[in-house]
This record gives C-alpha cells, structure tokens and sequence, in this order.
C-alpha cells in the first residue's frame, strides 16, 4: 500500500510495457519486492490479481501475430488459472514469463489462440526460475563460506602441501 496506495496506480506502474525491461534481469524479478498475486488480492480486493492479468495475457494475444486475438472469455480464462494456480508468484515474476512466452522460449500458437499453451509453458518457467534461484543461493553460500572461512587455514595448507618440492617434481615430469 505504501508503494501503490491504489489499484489504479499499482496497474498503472505494472502495464505489459514493463516486461521488457524486467526481461534485463530475471534473477531481480525473483528477488525483488513486487507482490505475489496473493498479496494482491489481499490488498486490493479478492480477484485483483486476475484483473490485473487480463491485460498483461491480452498483450500476448496481440504481440503473437495470431490470425485472431484471443477472445475475452480466453483470456479471463487464462488470467483466473494463473491468478489461482500461482498465487504466490510475484508479478515481476509473471510479467518476465509472459515476456519469455512472447518471445518463444516456451510453447507456441499455431494461428490461433490456445489457453492451454501458456498454462502448458509455466512448468518450464517454473524449472528456469528453480535453477536461478538455487544458482544464486549456492553463489551466497560459497561467499559467506569464504567469508567464514578462517585465515590461513584450508588455503595456505593446501599450498604448503602442493609446493613441496617433491610434488613439484612429480607434476613436473608428469607433463614434461
């Protein structure tokens, strides 16, 4: 609320045109603070997740090249499954999958539009989002371990065994 004290201004600051800026960096869309769809929800009003999704699934229609744009009722039909499947995905999180699908990284829409394709294409979103996520938690780990990691223990030993004179001479005549 403190953000966005309104609906209006929150859809207004997270419109489609959004995407391609978020698409920059996946890994802040996971960690920054936009709501989850639930949040939304429980700001705004039950279904404000949804509404807010209608016109982000109405800009992959149009950005498609379908032979048709999506109808209202598939679209309403797509924004309530994410909105109720997905919950606690935040809408960065959303707007850089839907950015992803439009630029085919997912499934795709021969002609004309399917709901079930993007609902089919959020598995693999999900998967990439897993990956980076635990990819930047073991990136923190192995920094706070070096961080921890007392002076002149592990490291120096190891270079005071490997330098040995003998181990030297046995890499030497392994490669020479």
């Amino acid at each position: 609320m403190q953000k966005y004290p309104t609906f209006n201004e929150f859809v207004v600051a997270n419109t489609p045109s959004r995407q391609f800026f978020l698409c920059q960096d996946p890994l802040q869309c996971f960690l920054d603070d936009s709501p989850c769809l639930r949040l939304l929800d429980m700001t705004y009003g039950m279904f404000a997740s949804a509404i807010w999704l209608v016109p982000q699934i109405a800009d992959v229609s149009v950005s498609c090249g379908l032979k048709e744009d999506a109808s209202e009722v598939q679209i309403q039909l797509v924004a309530a499954a994410i909105a109720s499947k997905y919950k606690y995905l935040r809408t960065d999180e959303i707007m850089l999958f839907l950015f992803n699908f439009k630029a085919g990284f997912y499934e795709q829409f021969y002609c004309y539009f399917d709901p079930q394709t993007i609902i089919r294409s959020m598995p693999t979103f999900l998967q990439e989002r897993t990956n980076i996520i635990e990819e930047y938690d073991k990136e923190l780990r192995r920094i706070e371990a070096e961080k921890n990691r007392i002076p002149g223990t592990p490291l120096e030993e190891i270079n005071k065994n490997y330098f040995k004179t003998e181990t030297l001479n046995k890499l030497l005549h392994l490669h020479f």
